[in-house]
């Protein structure tokens, strides 16, 4: 399925307003995936980076329990219970 046929399927489904994060996602997507073919080597490095990281949290315990913590929303950093929106004009 193409970019423009899952945009234009998330519009009918959706409506343009209802649909419209959605497609900036998709767009922002595909001008990354170009973005990144155009620079085979930061990919290859982040694939290095991930692998190492996978590994690491293979053999270290902390640091599974520490990304359980993080995963279960368990850090003991303080959230803001109230968000403002930013208005656009």
């Amino acid at each position: 399925m193409t970019e423009e046929a899952t945009v234009t399927a998330a519009i009918r489904a959706r409506g343009l307003e209802g649909a419209g994060k959605f497609a900036q996602e998709v767009v922002w997507r595909g001008y990354f995936r170009g973005w990144l073919a155009q620079r085979p080597a930061i990919w290859a490095g982040y694939r290095t980076g991930l692998d190492a990281d996978l590994a690491m949290l293979e053999t270290d315990r902390t640091l599974r329990r520490q990304v359980a913590a993080a995963e279960a929303g368990a850090t003991g950093i303080a959230c803001r219970r109230r968000v403002r929106r930013k208005t656009w004009p």
